[in-house]
C-alpha cells in the first residue's frame, strides 16, 4: 500500500476526483458511494520523521513498466524498519531523506552494481536489480 507526502497526496485528490479537508488533516475520496477519509500518519523514513496520508490505499493496482529501475534496499538493525526491500527509482526523494546527490548517484548504478551510503556504509546499501 503505497504512502504519499501531503503534496504528493494533493496530486493523487485531484487526479482522483478527491478532495482535502483541512479541518480534519485528511484527503475524503468518494469512491464507492460512501466517503472514505484518509489521516495523516507519522512514518520514520531513514531515521527521519515523514507525515504520510495512504490516500486510496486498497483499490488501485500497481504495474511496473518495463524501463523501470528497480533496486533491492537494505537498512541494518540501526534503522526503524530495518531488513530488505524491493523499490522502483521513484522511491529515492528528498522527503525519504535522500540528498540530490544520493539520487544521482543511485539512479546513475548500472544493473547489479551496488551503491554504500555514504553516511551508513554497509548498514544502507541500494543495488540496482533491473
Amino acid at each position: 500500500m503505497p504512502y504519499f507526502t501531503f503534496k504528493e497526496a494533493k496530486k493523487v485528490a485531484k487526479e482522483m476526483k478527491g478532495r482535502y479537508d483541512k479541518e480534519k488533516d485528511a484527503f475524503i475520496f468518494n469512491m464507492d458511494g460512501e466517503d472514505d477519509v484518509y489521516e495523516p500518519m507519522n512514518i520514520k523514513v531513514r531515521g527521519c520523521n515523514a507525515k504520510v496520508y495512504a490516500t486510496g490505499a486498497g483499490y488501485w493496482c500497481w504495474d511496473l513498466t518495463s524501463d523501470m529501475k528497480i533496486f533491492s534496499v537494505y537498512w541494518s538493525n540501526d534503522f526503524f524498519e530495518s531488513g530488505t526491500k524491493k523499490v522502483v527509482q521513484f522511491f529515492f526523494s528528498e522527503e525519504r531523506c535522500y540528498t540530490k546527490e544520493d539520487i544521482a548517484a543511485i539512479n546513475d548504478l548500472a544493473v547489479g552494481a551496488t551503491l554504500r551510503s555514504p553516511d551508513y556504509g554497509s548498514g544502507n546499501t541500494v543495488t540496482r536489480i533491473a
